[in-house]
């Protein structure tokens, strides 16, 4: 899943850094643009989908984005204006199948993409891994299962819902998580080291560890 869309805040942070594919211009595909896509029941690019992809595509270097000495806005079109208006209004009247990317997300917006396939009922999944975009990467990976078809809406919701709190992806910026993520963290944290003090491992390891415990203590006081 290419993780496109640019911004300038928390170049450290993979879930807001530069990104380096062709969309680099591209805004993240909204709530509105699924919406619309699902009651027009698209099955192909459409004229405005189609533009918004050439008319903004950039070849762009990595390595020379990643230096800092060219901004995205600087890097040169490489389609004409006129020329794609054309080819927008074939496709409109004939119905031609023009090649374009039609979606754009970050690893955080395609999640948000699938709440709302969630909210109505028409993606029977939920999220069983997610791994952001590495640093100076351009891409980002998801896994769904999919849930019984015997389940009810609510309870596909609910395991949606569930799903996505055991998640662990970083802020668009800092300070930005919201609680019921960080209630999922929590939780999830809470199971991991239950599951720890359960292990034979753990309950074998204990004098080791009262016996370090005990040498810290001493070597503070000495």
């Amino acid at each position: 899943m290419n993780a496109s869309g640019w911004t300038n805040r928390c170049p450290k942070n993979p879930e807001a850094a530069q990104r380096y594919t062709f969309d680099i211009l591209r805004r993240t595909s909204s709530d509105s643009d699924l919406g619309d896509a699902y009651v027009r029941g698209l099955r192909r690019p459409d004229a405005r989908q189609i533009f918004d992809h050439f008319i903004n595509f950039r070849n762009v270097d990595g390595e020379t984005l990643r230096s800092g000495n060219v901004r995205p806005g600087d890097i040169p079109a490489q389609h004409d204006a006129r020329d794609l208006m054309e080819i927008c209004r074939r496709a409109q009247s004939s119905g031609e199948y023009i090649d374009a990317h039609c979606w754009v997300f970050t690893p955080r917006s395609f999640v948000e993409a699938l709440d709302l396939g969630s909210r109505l009922d028409v993606l029977p999944f939920e999220i069983g891994t997610i791994i952001p975009t590495p640093e100076w990467s351009h891409e980002f990976f998801v896994s769904l299962r999919r849930l019984p078809e015997a389940s009810t809406r609510e309870e596909r919701r609910a395991a949606f819902v569930a799903s996505r709190q055991r998640l662990a992806l970083p802020a668009e910026e800092p300070g930005a998580v919201d609680v019921e993520t960080l209630k999922g963290r929590l939780a999830a944290a809470e199971g991991a080291i239950a599951a720890l003090h359960r292990s034979t491992s753990w309950r074998l390891t204990a004098p080791l560890r009262r016996a370090a415990a005990l040498l810290r203590r001493l070597r503070g006081g000495s």
